[in-house]
């Protein structure tokens, strides 16, 4: 039986809500990543896919495999903390976005760690990310609040984010932005204005 993802990446909102120490291709890449897996997350510890379909789902026409393979060895070595608005109740956890990764015979062979895996597959809450808006989006900000944004959706509002866990969902380094008016002129007022 073949079985094909649709336009809609259903996430996790703890996986939503993480650490964002990644760049917004790396952010793409994991997102459909997800998608691709999650009907076989319950069935299998390793996935595949063409990379060609890979380039084409993202939208990425570099002809630079180097960068590509840079960014998902980037999503193995990245440790991030999960729930950081604390949504669904679940316990603190961090862990890699990949575990491990390989190029054979142009199919990108990828795996999560089971912590991961368990957390991705029938998350008890969750938001449907649509892929097709995602790969618009032209800074990790804007989908990263795009994503949070989707998630609050049904509920008419997003909570209020303290501007610790803001600057830690945005992943912006202690020493950028110090004042409230620079951190909204370079990142909160040029992702509104792209998610607008």
């Amino acid at each position: 039986m073949n079985k094909t993802i649709n336009d809609n990446l259903i996430k996790n909102s703890a996986i939503i809500a993480i650490s964002n120490k990644i760049s917004l291709l790396q952010r793409k890449l994991f997102n459909f990543l997800i998608a691709h897996a999650y009907i076989y997350l319950n069935e299998k510890d390793s996935f595949e896919i063409n990379l060609n379909d890979l380039k084409t789902r993202l939208s990425y026409n570099s002809k630079n495999l180097a960068y590509l393979k840079e960014s998902l060895m980037w999503l193995i070595s990245t440790v991030v903390e999960f729930n950081i608005l604390w949504k669904d109740k679940d316990l603190w956890s961090a862990t890699a976005l990949l575990s491990s990764v390989e190029f054979c015979e142009w199919k990108c062979i990828y795996s999560f760690s089971p912590v991961l895996r368990k957390k991705l597959h029938q998350p008890n809450i969750y938001s449907k990310i649509k892929l097709s808006t995602m790969k618009l989006f032209s800074s990790k900000y804007s989908l990263c609040l795009y994503e949070i944004f989707i998630d609050y959706e049904k509920i008419w509002q997003t909570p209020q984010i303290s501007l610790w866990d803001f600057r830690k969902l945005m992943w912006i380094e202690d020493t950028q932005y110090l004042e409230f008016k620079r951190l909204s002129l370079r990142v909160i007022k040029p992702a509104l204005e792209e998610l607008n």
